[in-house]
């Protein structure tokens, strides 16, 4: 999805971030589990390294 939509652009590494961060919201909402705090912040600090580097990409693409 995110390496098809940005192809030479894509980072490896952040799709596989982005698919952690899906998988893992996945996981706590429909496997009946329950998450630590210390889980949910990880988490967030996942999307917050991946958004980090989103707002990145935006910011140097060139102007349409």
């Amino acid at each position: 999805m995110l390496g098809h939509a940005l192809g030479p652009l894509a980072d490896p590494r952040q799709v596989d971030r982005l698919r952690g961060i899906v998988d893992a919201k996945t996981h706590a909402s429909y496997s009946g589990n329950y998450y630590t705090l210390e889980d949910g912040r990880g988490i967030l600090q996942e999307l917050e390294h991946f958004v980090a580097w989103a707002e990145e990409r935006l910011a140097s693409r060139p102007p349409a």
